[in-house]
C-alpha cells in the first residue's frame, strides 16, 4: 500500500467533517473511547453503556457523511445542469450574433435602396423641370409634356423631336 499524501488525509478529513459540525472530532473522541473501553475493566453495565454510546457517535458520523456524499452527488448534478444551461446561452447568443448580422445586412440593402430611390426621384425631379424650361423655350404641347409626367420613360428621339417642335 503506497504512502498517504498530505491532500489525500486533508480531503479526507474535510469529507469526514462534512460541513462543520464537528465530524472531526467526534471521530477522535470515539477512537478515545474506544481505546479506553478496550482497556476498562469496569463492569459489564458500564461497558455496555459506553458501547451504546460509541455507536451513536458512529451513527452521528456516518449520517453526516452519507449527507456529506449527497450534497456532493447533488452539486455534481447542478455543475453539469449549469454546464447544459451555459452551452444553451452559449447556442443562443451565437444564433442571435448572426440574426444580428443578416439584420445588418438587411438594413445595409434597405438604405442601398433608398439611396437609389432617392436619386431616383432628384433624377426625374430634374428631368422634369428640365421638361419645364424645354417646354418654356420651345413650346412643347402640354400633352406631350403629360407623357413625361405619368412616367418619365422616353427616347432619345422623342426628347430631340420634341425639342425640333
Amino acid at each position: 500500500m503506497g504512502a498517504v499524501t498530505d491532500d489525500e488525509v486533508i480531503r479526507k478529513r474535510l469529507l469526514i467533517d462534512g460541513d462543520g459540525a464537528g465530524d472531526d472530532r467526534r471521530i477522535n473522541l470515539l477512537l478515545k473511547s474506544f481505546t479506553k473501553w478496550c482497556h476498562s475493566p469496569g463492569s459489564p453495565e458500564e461497558g455496555f453503556t459506553q458501547y451504546q454510546r460509541m455507536l451513536g457517535t458512529l451513527a452521528q458520523c456516518e449520517f453526516s457523511m452519507g449527507k456529506t456524499l449527497m450534497v456532493y452527488d447533488m452539486n455534481l448534478r447542478e455543475m453539469e445542469n449549469y454546464e447544459k444551461i451555459y452551452s444553451n446561452i452559449e447556442q443562443s447568443i451565437m444564433s442571435a450574433h448572426d440574426k444580428i448580422g443578416e439584420c445588418k445586412k438587411e438594413i445595409q440593402r434597405a438604405k442601398r435602396i433608398r439611396k437609389n430611390r432617392q436619386g431616383k426621384v432628384l433624377y426625374f425631379g430634374y428631368v422634369k423641370s428640365t421638361l419645364q424650361s424645354i417646354h418654356v423655350l420651345f413650346n412643347v404641347t402640354s400633352s406631350n409634356l403629360k407623357v413625361f409626367d405619368q412616367g418619365f420613360i422616353c427616347s432619345v428621339e422623342e426628347i430631340h423631336s420634341l425639342m425640333k417642335i
